[in-house]
């Protein structure tokens, strides 16, 4: 019986990983154009303008406030902004919160130093199954990472792309 509890408690594990890690297996977007991001209100003071990302490296990250995981990550993120926002790399995250007042309060709280607001569909159209899922996207539109932002290969995507989005040097500039 004992043995049987444990491959049990094994199963029960693995199937809460399955479910809030959803976004591991999420339509898979990596190379293809990134949907359009579609805001119901900003939380956060002077928001970029989404509809004009061209040439910009941008990370988006789906939430909640109810989302243990996600709220996991958000140190992470504060540090990442602090440090990619010289590279002029742009973090969005859309909250599947109805409540715009419950999104303020923890941002405020946790001090979020990103974009922040409340989603109006983006998560259908980046075929969202699970919380917190991150996208990087490229300079030219293109989805080049996707997964959970505590991955360490979350960064490693993130440097990728400010490096690709550099302009290559040619013989004459060395």
């Amino acid at each position: 019986m004992e043995i049987y509890m444990k491959k049990a408690w094994k199963f029960v594990v693995f199937l809460e990983f399955v479910l809030l890690c959803g976004s591991c297996w999420a339509g898979d977007l990596v190379g293809k154009s990134a949907p359009e991001i579609a805001i119901r209100e900003w939380i956060t003071s002077n928001p970029p303008d989404v509809k004009n990302l061209q040439n910009r490296v941008y990370v988006i990250e789906f939430w909640a406030t109810w989302c243990a995981p996600c709220r996991e990550s958000v140190p992470h993120l504060i540090k990442l902004t602090d440090k990619y926002r010289e590279n002029g790399v742009l973090f969005i995250s859309l909250s599947a919160d109805k409540s715009a007042d419950t999104v303020r309060k923890f941002v405020r709280k946790k001090g979020i130093n990103y974009n922040v607001a409340i989603d109006n569909g983006s998560a259908d159209g980046f075929a969202i199954t699970g919380y917190p899922t991150a996208f990087v996207v490229n300079h030219e539109g293109k989805v080049v990472w996707q997964g959970m932002p505590q991955e360490n290969k979350f960064e490693q995507a993130i440097n990728k792309a400010v490096k690709d989005a550099q302009p290559p040097l040619v013989a004459k500039d060395i």
